[in-house]
């Protein structure tokens, strides 16, 4: 018999988190030998996430009953995360990775705007899973939330 131990959702993330960048930078790095005439931008599609039974065999029960990763963020940082010019869709970076995330570990995310002020107590308070906005890693804040670095620059 395999016992799975539950892991936090930070760990989790770090493991799902740097596979699925990856995904997504390598298919951005993709070339075509064909060459055009035309004076529109060629396109590449990035692949789809899918559901890895392994990883998603690891979500926390209550997230994974859920079914829903709730992540906050203040969408005010372009190109990391901001609002869509319809005003309500939150686009960018951070949301296309914690949604390529949430696949991977079967789940759908629900990106939620919010003030970064209340994003890491809203996080211990537990009505967030995740947060996703150009944070700095710092020993005051790792008092309180775990962090997942998958960018530096």
């Amino acid at each position: 018999m395999v016992q799975l131990q539950e892991v936090s959702m930070s760990k989790l993330v770090a493991r799902v988190g740097v596979p699925v960048l990856a995904v997504v930078v390598l298919a951005g790095c993709g070339s075509s030998s064909k060459t055009t005439t035309s004076s529109t931008s060629a396109t590449s599609s990035v692949p789809t996430p899918t559901t890895n039974p392994s990883i998603a065999a690891q979500v926390p029960a209550a997230i994974k009953s859920k079914g829903t990763l709730n992540v906050a963020t203040e969408a005010q940082y372009a190109p990391n995360e901001f609002v869509a010019p319809d005003g309500h869709t939150i686009i960018g970076m951070d949301p296309d990775l914690v949604t390529a995330l949430a696949a991977v570990m079967g789940l759908k995310v629900k990106v939620i705007n919010s003030t970064f002020e209340a994003i890491i107590p809203g996080l211990a308070a537990g009505r967030y899973e995740l947060g996703a906005s150009s944070f700095t890693d710092t020993k005051e804040r790792q008092k309180t939330v775990d962090f997942v670095t998958y960018l530096s620059v």
